[in-house]
């Protein structure tokens, strides 16, 4: 966060005993950004009055104690009762070190204070300065361990070489160690690279941070859970996840989660059903919706002790517990106890501290609490409950889990800085790419110039800094190995560069193995599906739908999953899609047209408030009462777009007469039942017969005949002939049941999600002048699909078309064709 780094950017300069006066000249002195400008204006005047206000309050910070020290010139006495004073292992000094070194050095006494530093680039040049003389350095370290180099495609194939490297050791002991400058690569490492140590093999020593542990998953969860509420109401997709997160569905109730977990899951089977609403209260919950979870699951025989009682009882404690904790709060003062005591909860009521690696997460988060509520903030408020929220985001950003590990047995697994001053056998150096080792990311309070300007470190520094302690662990090592990412996005190294290019000037052979992934780039279609007894009987019973037979057109696979095995893809949020909003278009228009059955359209103005009534009652019979946000803007839609459809649909088919809305008919084609729902049928004249079939569509894509391609003899291309068969079989059917000649029914499509409503909403896939001829064609393809279904010699196969139809298919795991997304063809 911006108040983090600001306070990092005044610590340096204090520490670097840069002046205020000095600080305001930079701003006229040196070319910036306007940015950078602002930024430094504002820093100075923070800077003037920051330290002493500290010194005012009896506060101190690690600049101010560091400068407190340097001008304590008989402070150095404390040390007169000890014989010797040995320094070791630094490389760069601040300013106000080189001070407190000096001084050391003037009032202990050379012959009393011993100074150790490891050989190395530039560390002549950061001691002679302070005094102290050092010989002239050859770096010759390159020439002493065994190097080896490895490159993988990510860091899945790192740690895998690794885990490999270590699997064949003959010796795994503290003298070993794992380098990872970045703490996102430790659980891969640890769960795919070393799965097979157990954990008193290796020892971690670095890191984590919190902002990546399942426990501030579980708070942001809940925090969403809160933030997306309409005053009491939760917002289920949000709801359910937080309750479905490990932490949470792991509480127990009369004392085992499993329990819990059972009544869980059928609270997200029941908001899962079609029509539950997408805000609901949670008082609801804690009784009317526990009480369907009880008469749902009480017959299990695990659920032989659970009462209604005591599921309203655990849903209402955990509320109290999570949600309504924050519903009210005063300061964050309040706001960090309320997440101690949150975090508490779950301590003791769930399952969670069973989880690898809960306590130290739960420790790093509790002390951070503690230091947050005792601290001048506890007292500071915010006016938007959300702020409380993002502080508690920046205040886990900067917060690390350390893993305090033992250096004494094992393999080491430690970050690079903890490296420093260590001496290792065997060296396992991963992450050497560009932007991770080093990371040389700017400082945009006090970029380059600024700090080249006043004479404080740069990246420049800080590379150097990191390159020394690089190349001194490498040279005290026998054995090393150095792993890099090697793919199109990312660079490696420019200390592994000059690492190459230090060997190859010293003759040194470079042994560099390059690990690719053996990627098997042929693809394998869905396996045919043959028809044994058991199927061949559940379809001798099925009756079929336009819509079966266009999904047994494009793929008999996709028939087979949802006509044969009923598999149904269920709704991962109570919120209305696509599917939902066609329903309820089709039944305001259906419950709009009943009334007036008979009736022979003119120009006529549909009365707006009947439709919009109509639309209301839908939307309240589905979603409650409860209608805001985004289901409020839909509904207001929907009564804008039908209201619009009325009057052009009485100006297009004006003299037509309504004769049926929503007529289900069911007639026998080939021995079997083929069944169709005809939106509405028009009367025109004596004996002419429109069948309109509603799609809230913006295009006719989905529906077009080009029977110009259909090849008879050649199965394949009946397809991309024929996109689909429901107005031919609507016309089949009608005819069939009124005895009505084809040629005196015509079909159909309103196309209701087009922008604007003009000719093109009205789509008809036949055309006037061949219709007899295309209906013929048509009439031999429904009754060979109808065949080729029945037939228990033919099975059921997967599509050819696979960039047209597998993308958009709810069946792709099944067929294991989720790869077609993102193929190019």
């Amino acid at each position: 966060s911006f108040g983090s780094r600001l306070f990092k950017a005044i610590e340096e300069l204090y520490i670097e005993k840069i002046s205020t006066e000095r600080l305001r000249a930079m701003e006229t002195l040196i070319d910036i950004p306007q940015k950078s400008g602002t930024h430094l204006r504002f820093l100075s005047d923070i800077y003037e009055d920051f330290y002493s206000e500290l010194i005012k309050r009896k506060l101190s910070t690690r600049a101010l104690r560091y400068r407190m020290v340097g001008k304590m010139d008989n402070g150095y006495q404390v040390l007169n009762g000890f014989k010797r004073l040995i320094l070791a292992g630094f490389f760069v000094f601040t300013e106000s070190e080189k001070n407190f070194l000096k001084k050391l050095i003037e009032q202990y006494g050379e012959d009393r204070l011993l100074l150790l530093f490891h050989e190395g680039e530039g560390i002549r040049e950061n001691l002679e300065p302070l005094g102290i003389k050092v010989d002239p350095y050859e770096d010759k370290s390159i020439l002493k361990p065994s190097i080896s180099i490895y490159s993988a495609p990510d860091i899945h194939g790192e740690v895998k070489i690794a885990g490999n490297l270590i699997k064949d050791s003959s010796k795994i002991d503290e003298k070993t160690v794992i380098v990872l400058p970045q703490p996102e690569t430790l659980f891969p490492l640890i769960r795919e690279g070393i799965p097979y140590l157990d954990e008193g093999e290796f020892n971690i020593s670095m890191g984590y941070p919190l902002s990546r542990t399942p426990l501030s998953g579980f708070f942001l969860t809940l925090f969403e859970t809160i933030l997306s509420m309409e005053n009491s109401l939760v917002y289920l997709p949000d709801y359910l996840k937080f309750m479905l997160h490990p932490y949470t569905k792991n509480i127990k109730l009369n004392g085992s989660s499993e329990l819990n977990r059972i009544v869980f899951h059928e609270l997200e089977d029941l908001f899962k059903k079609k029509n539950i609403i997408p805000f609901v209260e949670l008082e609801d919950i804690e009784n009317q919706i526990s009480e369907r979870i009880y008469q749902n699951i009480r017959d299990m025989a695990s659920m032989e002790d659970i009462t209604i009682e005591s599921i309203k009882t655990q849903f209402k404690v955990i509320h109290d517990n999570t949600i309504r904790r924050f519903i009210l709060i005063k300061d964050i003062g309040d706001f960090v106890g309320k997440l101690r005591d949150v975090l508490l909860f779950i301590y003791k009521e769930s399952t969670a501290r069973l989880h690898p690696l809960f306590l130290p997460y739960m420790e790093t988060l509790i002390e951070e609490l503690e230091n947050t509520g005792n601290s001048e903030l506890s007292k500071l408020f915010f006016e938007k409950r959300d702020s409380y929220f993002n502080f508690f985001k920046k205040l886990i950003a900067s917060t690390t889990t350390p893993f305090e590990g033992t250096p004494l047995r094992g393999l080491q697994i430690i970050g690079f800085l903890e490296t420093r001053n260590i001496k290792f056998k065997k060296i396992l150096f991963l992450d050497l790419n560009e932007g991770i080792f080093p990371d040389l990311s700017e400082d945009y309070i006090l970029p380059f110039n600024v700090r080249k300007a006043l004479g404080i470190p740069t990246y420049r520094e800080r590379e150097r800094l990191m390159h020394y302690y690089f190349r001194t662990l490498l040279s005290q090592a026998e054995e090393v190995h150095l792993f890099y990412i090697k793919n199109d996005r990312i660079e490696r190294s420019r200390f592994l560069e000059k690492l190459l290019w230090d060997m190859e000037k010293a003759g040194r052979p470079i042994r560099e193995k390059t690990v690719n992934y053996h990627i098997r780039l042929s693809t394998n279609l869905p396996p045919e599906i043959k028809k044994n007894n058991e199927i061949v009987e559940i379809l001798n019973t099925l009756s079929l739908t336009a819509s079966s037979l266009d999904e047994y057109l494009e793929c008999g696979i996709k028939f087979y999953y949802n006509n044969v095995l009923s598999l149904k893809r269920v709704k991962d949020t109570p919120d209305p899609d696509r599917t939902d909003v066609g329903s309820i278009v089709h039944e305001a228009l259906n419950r709009f047209f009943t009334a007036r059955t008979g009736e022979r359209l003119g120009a006529q103005i549909f009365p707006e408030e009947e439709i919009e009534k109509i639309i209301k009652e839908l939307f309240f019979e589905r979603y409650g009462m409860n209608i805001s946000g985004r289901l409020y803007l839909l509904r207001h839609q929907v009564i804008k777009r039908l209201t619009e459809f009325l009057g052009f649909f009485a100006a297009s088919f004006k003299e037509r007469q309504i004769i049926s809305v929503e007529e289900d008919l069911t007639e026998p084609i080939n021995n079997i039942q083929i069944r169709g729902r005809l939106d509405m049928v028009l009367k025109e004249g004596d004996n002419q017969f429109i069948i309109i079939d509603y799609k809230i569509s913006s295009k006719n894509d989905k529906y077009k005949l080009n029977l110009k391609r259909f090849d008879r003899d050649s199965r394949e291309t009946w397809p991309q002939a024929i996109k689909s068969l429901q107005i031919p079989v609507y016309i089949m059917l009608y005819s069939t049941r009124y005895k009505i000649d084809i040629e005196n029914i015509n079909g159909n499509y309103l196309l209701l999600g087009r922008a604007s409503l003009d000719s093109g909403t009205i789509y008809s896939p036949l055309t006037a002048e061949e219709k007899r001829k295309e209906m013929e064609i048509l009439s031999y393809v429904i009754r060979t699909l109808i065949e080729e279904i029945k037939n228990p010699e033919i099975p059921f196969r997967a599509t050819e078309e696979l960039k047209d139809y597998c993308p958009n298919c709810n069946y792709q795991p099944l067929c294991g064709t989720e790869w077609v997304k993102g193929f190019k063809f």
